[in-house]
């Protein structure tokens, strides 16, 4: 193994220059964990239930098309026995994954 001397008026420097080169890779550390951070959120998010809240002159018919499910499917995530469905009911429009 080889060893090499450095001055002592060039020490200071490369002192700088490792400093710099560290803080460099724990900015790309934290930016990289970060990025992991959001990507796992963003994929439990997708995980979730969505739910509808039934407005004035909504029809199941139009909700099922809006998130490009069927009526038939509707009914069965929210135990209903016909398609008729009341103002401000919650209606679950997409299961868990």
């Amino acid at each position: 193994m080889r060893t090499f001397g450095v001055a002592s008026s060039e020490r200071v420097r490369l002192d700088s220059v490792l400093a710099l080169m560290r803080r460099h890779q724990k900015e790309i550390r934290d930016r990289d964990e970060d990025e992991r951070q959001k990507t796992l959120a963003t994929a439990q998010a997708v995980r979730r239930p969505v739910y509808h809240l039934v407005q004035r002159g909504e029809a199941l018919e139009l909700i099922a098309r809006q998130y490009n499910v069927t009526v038939e499917q509707l009914q069965l995530w929210n135990n209903l026995l016909t398609p008729r469905i009341r103002i401000g009911q919650n209606l679950l429009v997409k299961p868990r994954t």
